[in-house]
C-alpha cells in the first residue's frame, strides 16, 4: 500500500484531513481502521465513543497530545499512546506540522502500534508494517516512506517503522 494511494477524507469534525490506509469492513461502521492524519495546528480530536485509539507520530515535529487534561509528548519513531476515543482529546504540534498514525478498534478487538527495527514478527490477527524510511526492503517488496504492507510472517529488515497489530 503506497502513501500516495491512501484514501484522503475530511476529519469527522471538519478541521483537517485523514489518509485511510485500511479498514474493516470496507464500508459502513468500522470494526477497525488504520489511517494517517496531518495536524497543522492545535485541534480537538473527533470523539469516537466505544473506540480505543492508538496514536504515533510518523513525520514532522513532536505532538503534544492532551487526553482527559493530561499532556503526553509523542515524537517520530517513539512509543505510541493508547486512549479512549470517547475521552476529550486535543493535539498541538510542536515546532512544525506532524503526520500521525492512528489505529482505532472497537468492541472485542484490541490493537497496538510498536516501533520496530530489524526483526518484524506479526501477532495473532492482522499485522501491518509502516515504513519510516525512504527505502525499506521486505519479503513483500520495497516500501517507500510511509508505505505500509500487511505482514504474514517473521522477517528481518533494515530500517525503522511501526508494527501495527489488530487482534480479537
Amino acid at each position: 500500500m503506497r502513501f500516495d494511494d491512501y484514501v484522503v477524507m475530511g476529519w469527522a469534525n471538519g478541521l483537517g484531513e485523514t489518509r485511510e490506509i485500511r479498514r474493516s469492513p470496507a464500508e459502513g461502521v468500522f470494526d477497525w481502521r488504520l489511517s494517517m492524519a496531518t495536524v497543522t495546528g492545535p485541534a480537538p480530536f473527533s470523539p469516537f465513543d466505544g473506540v480505543t485509539r492508538t496514536l504515533a507520530v510518523v513525520a514532522g515535529g513532536a505532538l503534544d497530545l492532551t487526553v482527559d487534561g493530561v499532556v503526553s509528548r509523542l515524537e517520530v519513531g517513539g512509543p505510541a499512546f493508547e486512549f479512549s476515543g470517547g475521552s476529550p482529546a486535543h493535539a498541538t504540534p510542536v515546532g512544525e506540522p506532524v503526520l500521525d498514525l492512528n489505529l482505532m478498534v472497537r468492541g472485542r478487538l484490541s490493537g497496538s502500534i510498536h516501533p520496530v527495527q530489524g526483526r518484524v514478527a506479526p501477532g495473532d490477527g492482522i499485522s501491518f508494517l509502516v515504513s519510516l524510511d525512504t527505502s525499506m526492503k521486505t519479503p513483500y517488496g520495497e516500501l517507500g516512506l510511509l508505505d505500509a504492507v500487511e505482514v504474514h510472517r517473521t522477517f528481518d529488515c533494515a530500517g525503522s517503522g511501526y508494527l501495527v497489530r489488530i487482534a480479537g
